[in-house]
């Protein structure tokens, strides 16, 4: 076979930065904004074409049709995709990257990720702490592989057993894609295994007894410092929950089901499904305490 090639040095964080076009770093605000717009366009052109072309379930004209109910699938899976660059810009905006304007970026992001029942600056602290420790099997943030043992602890490694490949393949497929997202927020599941120097338990990570959750202030997820802006996020949450109860109150809970409850879990279904791809392959290592870096976990996702 010849002998083994040398690796490659890996290169530091100036010259990675160095290797990315100019214009990448440009703040455009007018942009942005178009983009939000834009996809606000998107979303209300969907729910006008499907409002008037199709009957909302629980009126009170009867039952809908089979080919209703196919209509509203098809637009539950059209909003919910749209709905996803909305996910997205708020994204940007935790990053800074909407605008060169913090008090912008954190009013925008605020308003579009609560509008999506994501608790924005929570979110936004955690995903830092995801990008500060990518690929750390310790503390790491969200997409940390189980090990062996808790794969068997959890009964997993006998399900498998039990039903077979393609069987347990669905179970993992419905697990992640559908309960994954709300499970990390409620429950931190997939989150770091150390959390501010202490061992968590694994899936549902508790310390001091509690569970660490993206919702309450006091959850250890976060500093003290940022309490004020927890509880922001988890008004907002409220804000769009009461809303929804409004509307549910108003026009049914089939009504706000359709339109409102199945494109979300076509928004997650996508926010979890690139994510998800983006961090799990057979060839992509996660490193522990001796082993990891900043450059080397940063490097070891698939774009």
């Amino acid at each position: 076979d010849g002998p083994a090639k040398p690796k490659a040095p890996i290169p530091t964080v100036a010259e990675l930065r160095a290797a990315i076009p100019k214009e990448c770093f440009q703040y455009n605000v007018a942009y942005s904004l178009f983009l939000v717009l834009r996809d606000a366009v998107v979303m209300a052109a969907i729910f006008y074409t499907a409002t008037s072309l199709l009957r909302v379930p629980g009126g009170a004209d009867g039952p809908l049709a089979a080919w209703e109910w196919a209509g509203w699938a098809v637009y539950g899976f059209a909003m919910g995709s749209a709905m996803i660059g909305w996910w997205v810009l708020a994204h940007e905006c935790g990053h800074g990257g909407f605008s060169r304007h913090k008090l912008l970026n954190d009013s925008v992001g605020w308003v579009l990720h609560s509008a999506l029942l994501v608790p924005y600056f929570s979110w936004q602290f955690s995903h830092a702490k995801h990008h500060s420790k990518t690929n750390h099997l310790m503390e790491g943030e969200t997409h940390v592989p189980d090990t062996r043992e808790e794969v068997r602890s959890l009964g997993f490694e006998a399900l498998h057993r039990v039903v077979g490949d393609d069987c347990f393949a669905v179970i993992q497929l419905f697990n992640h894609l559908v309960v994954g997202w709300p499970a990390y927020l409620l429950f931190n599941v997939t989150g770091g295994r150390r959390l501010n120097g202490t061992s968590v338990s694994k899936p549902v990570p508790v310390q001091g007894g509690g569970l660490v959750d993206h919702f309450r202030p006091s959850s250890a997820l976060f500093p003290d410092s940022w309490r004020v802006r927890i509880g922001l996020s988890t008004l907002g949450v409220a804000i769009t929950l009461s809303a929804l109860a409004f509307a549910s109150r108003a026009h049914g809970v089939k009504a706000v089901a359709v339109l409102y409850g199945v494109p979300y879990l076509w928004t997650n279904f996508w926010l979890v499904l690139y994510t998800w791809l983006q961090h799990t392959d057979l060839t992509v290592p996660h490193y522990g305490d001796e082993d990891w870096t900043w450059v080397k976990g940063a490097l070891c996702t698939i774009d």
